[in-house]
């Protein structure tokens, strides 16, 4: 028995197939959530740094950023003149981020074309299915990534204006409960105030996007059901909707941070901060032999809206190999837009903080 490549697998069709079989449930763990992913392509986030990749003839991508560092209060004069002499030029500043095209997620699978006459599925839904499989797991396998990369582009603290509890620069500890000695361990108001706090003070000119699991999985689940606290009378729900934080459940971006330590460290993010790289090289390439053994494209996982390489081979045995791949890398700002002498020196819109409860 013989089967077409188009026939089986047709790439619009295709992507319309993965939307009905993911809302069916017939894609067992899709629904696991991508906080990380679904936060660094929003719109909210993004900034134009994608359409920049340079896509060139190597293995090595580049992106090329060009901008202005902050200037310095003591560049400017006490004295307003009425002369018309000149100014220092603006300093213009790049970096050049890379990707390499050859890192990143790959999976595939190889199907034995008589198998299909046993299949109880129609073999379109069939095949739809075996792919949806593939995204998911490849969609996990760069959120796994992504939350390793994301973790350690954590920058420095704003320094002065009150910052406190910092060890160095680069870590900030948060009682989410008082001392149960003092108060009977009820949750403390006082680490929303410091995340809001250290992200006004850390130049965050978004609404700050915490990260994490655990503790403050459990600090923020609670917040809203929380009425009058022990702290003279402050209504913690109240503060808590009245102060904009969202949260982002990540057992990924937990598990990154802490392994297996009861660390319960946590990620705070300025939108805008982070960004994610990505080269799917056969993006724009849908096309299939003539002689139907070869069919090249991308398609979009409809849970997160990653865009991932397909690529479909039909080998002289009756056999039909499906590879799921795409290139991808979380960079930072670059480190240089706040001079030494700066206050904001070294911060770039990403902070780490720990929960330390008695």
């Amino acid at each position: 028995m013989s089967y077409n490549i188009s026939t089986l697998i047709e790439c619009p069709n295709l992507q319309i197939d993965l939307g009905a079989i993911t809302d069916k449930g017939l894609n067992p763990g899709a629904s696991e959530k991508a906080p990380e992913l679904q936060f660094l392509k929003s719109s909210l986030n993004e900034r134009g740094m994608q359409a920049a990749i340079v896509p060139g003839g190597g293995k090595i991508k580049t992106v090329q950023v060009t901008y202005n560092p902050r200037k310095l209060e003591s560049t400017v004069s006490s004295s307003v003149t009425t002369g018309c002499d000149e100014g220092t030029s603006p300093g213009m500043l790049d970096t050049t981020y890379t990707i390499d095209e050859t890192v990143g997620a790959e999976v595939k699978e190889t199907f034995v074309v008589n198998d299909l006459a046993r299949i109880c599925q129609s073999n379109p839904e069939y095949f739809a299915t075996q792919v949806a499989r593939l995204v998911d797991v490849a969609k996990r396998k760069m959120q796994s990534d992504v939350a390793n990369q994301m973790a350690v582009l954590f920058g420095w603290f704003g320094q002065g204006g009150g910052e406190k509890n910092l060890t160095g620069n680069t870590l900030k500890t948060v009682a989410t409960k008082y001392a149960a000695a003092v108060d009977g361990g009820k949750w403390n108001p006082e680490a929303l105030q410091e995340i809001i706090f250290s992200a006004m003070n850390s130049g965050f000119t978004g609404t700050p996007f915490v990260f994490g699991q655990g503790e403050i999985f459990r600090y923020f689940n609670y917040a809203d059901a929380l009425g009058d606290s022990s702290d003279g009378g402050l209504n913690f729900a109240k503060y808590y909707n009245n102060n904009s934080v969202a949260f982002a459940a990540s057992q990924k971006m937990h598990y990154a941070l802490n392994g297996n330590n009861a660390t319960n460290k946590f990620l705070v993010v300025d939108p805008g901060s982070l960004f994610l790289l990505q080269y799917n090289r056969l993006a724009g390439n849908i096309s299939t032999l003539g002689d139907d053994s070869l069919m090249l494209g991308t398609i979009v996982d409809p849970i997160s809206g990653i865009e991932f390489n397909y690529k479909v081979i039909k080998s002289c045995t009756e056999k039909i190999t499906v590879i799921i791949s795409s290139a991808y890398k979380v960079v930072g700002l670059p480190d240089d837009i706040y001079d030494a002498s700066d206050r904001l020196y070294k911060t770039n819109g990403v902070l780490q903080f720990q929960i330390t409860n008695s």
